[in-house]
C-alpha cells in the first residue's frame, strides 16, 4: 500500500509448500518505478525481512 502511495508499482504474493495448511510460508514482495512483469520467486532480494 505504501509503494502505491508514493505512485510506484508493487506486487506481493506467498509461496506455499505442498502441505499448505500449517506449513511454512514464503513470501515475495517487489516494488519498482517500472511495471513489473515478473512472476518469479526471487533469487537474489535486495532486503530481506525475517
Amino acid at each position: 500500500m505504501a509503494a502505491f502511495m508514493e505512485g510506484r508499482f508493487a506486487q506481493a504474493f506467498p509461496s506455499f509448500g505442498s502441505e499448505r495448511t500449517g506449513a511454512p510460508v514464503m513470501a515475495f514482495c517487489r516494488i519498482d518505478d517500472r511495471p513489473i512483469r515478473v512472476r518469479e520467486p526471487l533469487v537474489r532480494p535486495d532486503a530481506l525481512i525475517v
